[in-house]
C-alpha cells in the first residue's frame, strides 16, 4: 500500500515533490503539470513571504465593537497617550508590539453575594423557603427580640444563648466598569475583588442588622445602605466600578428552620390580628356606649324643654282664660266644651242615627260601610225587650 502521507513525512526535504504527487493521486490528473503548481512551485518562497506580510499588516487595525472599549499595550505597557480604545476602527502596531484587551464597559455585570448560582439555569416560577433552590450560606444576623427574651431568661437564672440567629441570603449585585484602567491595572482581578468587598459588607451589615427588621419593613433601605457601602468600599480600593443595584428580595431562614420560623412569624402574625380585632371591638363598644348614654342625654334634655315649656304654655293660658271667664262665664264654658269635644272625639268612630217618623230623606256619603257585626248589634238592639 502506497501511503502519500507516509512518504511526506520520510521525505521532508522533497516537500514540494510529495505534494505535488499527493494531489495528482487524490484528483487523478497531473496537477503537478498545469502552470499554476508550476508558477507556485518556483514562487513558493515569495508566496509565503507576501502572506505572512499581509498577515502582520492585518494586525494592525483593531474594530472595537460598541459598548466595548479595550485597552493598548505595548510591548506589555500601556501606551502613554492611547491605552484606551473607543468603540471603531483604530490603527497600531503589528501583533506582537502591540496587544488590545477588550472589556465590556457598558455591559450591566452581576455578580452573587451568599449563594452560588447553579451552572444549569432553570426557570423557577415558585421559590419556597423550605426548598433549596440553590447553594447557599449561612450568615450570621443580630436578633432584639430574642436578647429581651435572653434578658428575662438571665433573670431567672438559667443558662442564655447568644442574642443572633442565622439567615441565608441571595444578593445580587449589579455593577458596571467606569474606570478601565484602574479595573484592569489597580488589581490584578477585579470581579474577584469586587466580590470579596460585597460579602465583607453583607457580613458587617448583618451583624448589626435585626433580623426581623430586615426581612420585613426595613428592607428596601438596607438594600440603600449596603449599596452605599460597597461602594465606598470599591472606591477606597480604586475599583474602577460603579454600584448600580443591590438586591435584597430572597432573605429567609435557613432551610432546616424555615418551617418552624414560619410558624412563629404566623403565630405572631395571628396575636397581633387578634389585638388589633380586640382594640377594633373596644373602640367600636366605646363608641356605642359614648353613643348611647349622649342619645339618653338628650332624650332627657329635649323632655325637660317640653315639660318646661308645656308648663310655661299653660300658666300664660290659665292667666289668658281668666278675664274671659269672667266677662262672660257661661258662654266661656260652652265655647271651651266646643273647642275641646273634637279632639276628643277625633280619633273615634261615629254613627249617625235619625228618626223614622219624617218625611225627610237624608243621605250621607262618608266614604266608609257600616260593617256586618255593627247592622247586627243594632238589630239585635231594637229586638230585645223592654
Amino acid at each position: 500500500y502506497d501511503s502519500r502521507v507516509i512518504g511526506l513525512l520520510a521525505q521532508p526535504e522533497g516537500l514540494v515533490a510529495t505534494a505535488a504527487q499527493t494531489l495528482d493521486y487524490q484528483f487523478g490528473f497531473k496537477v503537478s503539470e498545469t502552470w499554476f503548481f508550476r508558477m507556485l512551485r518556483e514562487r513558493i518562497l515569495q508566496v509565503l513571504v507576501f502572506q505572512f506580510v499581509l498577515l502582520i499588516i492585518s494586525t494592525c487595525v483593531v474594530f472595537i465593537e460598541p459598548g466595548e472599549q479595550a485597552l493598548l499595550e505595548r510591548f506589555g505597557k500601556p501606551v502613554a497617550n492611547n491605552t484606551i480604545l473607543s468603540p471603531g476602527a483604530h490603527l497600531k502596531l503589528p501583533w506582537p508590539v502591540d496587544k488590545v484587551y477588550r472589556y465590556r464597559t457598558e455591559q450591566i455585570q452581576t455578580l452573587s453575594v451568599g449563594f452560588t448560582p447553579e451552572k444549569e439555569e432553570h426557570e423557577e416560577t415558585l421559590v419556597l423557603w423550605t426548598v433549596a433552590h440553590s447553594k447557599e450560606d449561612n450568615f450570621l444576623v443580630a436578633n432584639r427580640e430574642q436578647a429581651s427574651t435572653e434578658a428575662d431568661v438571665a433573670a431567672a437564672g438559667t443558662k442564655k444563648s447568644p442574642p443572633v440567629s442565622l439567615i441565608t441570603v441571595s444578593i445580587p449585585v449589579q455593577f458596571q466598569i467606569t474606570n478601565l484602567v484602574d479595573w484592569v491595572y489597580n488589581h490584578e482581578n477585579g470581579e474577584e475583588l469586587l466580590q470579596q468587598i460585597a460579602t465583607r459588607e453583607v457580613v458587617r451589615f448583618l451583624v448589626s442588622a435585626d433580623i426581623n427588621e430586615i426581612m420585613s419593613h426595613e428592607r428596601l433601605e438596607s438594600a440603600q445602605m449596603l449599596e452605599k457601602r460597597i461602594q465606598e468600599a470599591a472606591n477606597a480600593q480604586k475599583l474602577g466600578a460603579r454600584i448600580l443595584f443591590v438586591g435584597l428580595q430572597d432573605l429567609h431562614p435557613p432551610v432546616k428552620v424555615a418551617g418552624e420560623y414560619e410558624k412563629v412569624v404566623a403565630a405572631a402574625q395571628l396575636r397581633q390580628a387578634t389585638i388589633i380585632r380586640a382594640e377594633g371591638e373596644a373602640i367600636r363598644t366605646n363608641n356605642l356606649a359614648g353613643a348611647k348614654a349622649l342619645s339618653v342625654t338628650n332624650l332627657a334634655e329635649a323632655a325637660r324643654i317640653k315639660l318646661e315649656l308645656t308648663a310655661s304654655a299653660r300658666a300664660a293660658a290659665f292667666t289668658n282664660q281668666i278675664p274671659a271667664f269672667k266677662a262672660a262665664p257661661s258662654v266661656y264654658v260652652q265655647r271651651l266644651y266646643a273647642q275641646t269635644f273634637p279632639r276628643a272625639v277625633a280619633n273615634a268612630r261615629k254613627y249617625i242615627l235619625v228618626s223614622t217618623n219624617t218625611d225627610h230623606v237624608i243621605t250621607f256619603d262618608l266614604q266608609h260601610n257600616a260593617t256586618d257585626d255593627f247592622i247586627r248589634q243594632q238589630a239585635e238592639a231594637i229586638n230585645k225587650p223592654n
